[in-house]
């Protein structure tokens, strides 16, 4: 599963577990406009447009961009474009993420309420305001003013290390999110943005427009087991085998030259992917 996959799945499923209500202060102007949010999502039967994520981690920029539709109960398709891409598609009994740079794919049951659905936070939010939100409310932090148009922000921090901020546009819809996570010493180590543009609500869109299956080269993506990270351990005292990789400022490492001169190197695996 590539990292683009992995960081927009990720971002919208930690949302369900980071908001406690016993972490979260509610006020009543944060609450009153949160209710007012769930009530436009929630009145809203279909949406389609265009989507944009600026993601920040591991010292590196991933921006991608794509379109999507969306339409309840659990109807999804969703193209992004950019350095990584993915499709991800649910057509109310299957729900699949392509990943066409490993030619695999995901598959899994849709919840039939389209919880953990989309490509990213806002598609989430879509299907599952209630859920998301729980008992936790966040706070209001008044008004931004984007590309000229007025929003209202909305703001939880579940932990010191994490904030979500939330743009509420006139229409009640929240349609720009911000993600940032610090590290234990307070510096900002995660950071995502994502944006819905050209939006069309409750237009007609029949359900054969969600139907959707990865191309017949693609593989189904399993897990690697702990038994099979095993198999693949080199003996002690074996020679390392050479590689030769593409690096995220878009040159090349190697061991060969990162060998030179050198009695040793660590080569540290933080992200499978």
């Amino acid at each position: 599963m590539n990292r683009t996959s992995k960081w927009l799945t990720g971002i919208a499923g930690s949302l369900y577990v980071l908001v406690s209500p016993a972490l979260s202060r509610a006020d009543e102007k944060g609450a009153a406009l949160l209710k007012e949010v769930e009530k436009a999502t929630l009145s809203i039967k279909t949406l389609s447009g265009e989507v944009q994520t600026n993601a920040k981690f591991g010292g590196q920029t991933q921006a991608s961009k794509g379109v999507f539709r969306i339409k309840r109960p659990n109807l999804l398709y969703a193209k992004m474009t950019g350095r990584e891409s993915s499709t991800f598609a649910s057509n109310g009994k299957d729900f699949i993420i392509y990943m066409p740079s490993q030619k695999q794919y995901m598959k899994m049951k849709a919840d039939p309420k389209g919880a953990r659905l989309g490509g990213g936070l806002l598609q989430s939010l879509f299907f599952s305001p209630t859920q998301l939100f729980g008992k936790s409310e966040p706070k209001y932090a008044g008004t931004e003013i984007v590309a000229g148009k007025s929003y209202s922000i909305l703001v939880f921090t579940p932990t010191k290390e994490q904030m979500f901020k939330l743009y509420v546009s006139p229409e009640k819809l929240i349609t720009i999110a911000k993600v940032e996570i610090k590290d234990a010493q307070g510096k900002l180590s995660v950071s995502d943005e994502e944006r819905f543009a050209n939006l069309k609500m409750n237009a007609l869109i029949p359900n054969s427009q969600f139907a959707y299956a990865p191309p017949r080269d693609a593989v189904l993506y399993k897990a690697p087991t702990q038994s099979s990270y095993d198999e693949k351990f080199l003996p002690v005292n074996s020679r390392a085998p050479e590689f030769n990789l593409a690096t995220p400022q878009d040159g090349r490492i190697s061991l060969e030259n990162t060998l030179k001169e050198k009695k040793a190197v660590l080569v540290n695996f933080w992200f499978h992917g």
